[in-house]
């Protein structure tokens, strides 16, 4: 059985403390009814109405402390889920340069002059695809062939490069499944 991620035990703790708060809240309303029946069959002078009386404030103690620890919670798991993206855009901007470095050093043949001597990058889809803050794996890779046109251009996407590197794409397609789930 796989483990939970401290997410999920965040997420699955504030669901408790959220049932906890809203169990309290209506032990608090049931208190306060039954404070005004001791005050009316007893006084509020009695033993009866001075214990009841200690209960609810017991119980709104509780609740106080479920109030902060919810507070805590939902601190924490946005922290989380905050690190959780930027190790996941870490990841991703990783796997981009890899791509990018790889048809640096190693340029794609042209298909119409089918060298590539005279072939260079022109662009990269997202543009700063090697900044943490970009959550998109590569979409597109352009270059461009000055042999037999001037500026004839052409586009490898992932699917033409999955194959040559097919352990960097399916890194980079889980993560960007761990991407989309988050958001």
């Amino acid at each position: 059985m796989k483990s939970m991620s401290k997410l999920q035990e965040l997420k699955a703790e504030s669901t408790t403390a959220y049932q906890k708060r809203k169990e309290l809240e209506t032990r608090i309303y049931a208190l306060k009814n039954e404070l005004g029946a001791i005050i009316i069959e007893k006084g509020w002078n009695s033993s009866e109405y001075k214990e009841a009386a200690r209960k609810l404030r017991n119980t709104e103690d509780t609740l106080d402390e479920i109030k902060t620890l919810q507070e805590a919670l939902n601190s924490a798991i946005k922290q989380a889920e905050k690190q959780e993206r930027q190790r996941v855009s870490a990841r991703i901007c990783e796997e981009n340069k890899k791509i990018v470095e790889k048809y640096s050093k190693n340029l794609p043949e042209c298909p119409t002059c089918k060298t590539n001597e005279h072939v260079k990058i022109v662009e990269v889809y997202p543009r700063g695809y090697d900044l943490p803050t970009v959550t998109m794996p590569i979409q597109y890779i352009e270059f461009e062939c000055d042999r037999l046109y001037v500026g004839h251009r052409f586009r490898l996407l992932p699917s033409d490069w999955e194959p040559l590197t097919e352990k960097i794409g399916e890194t980079a397609k889980k993560v960007a499944s761990a991407v989309t789930s988050l958001l």
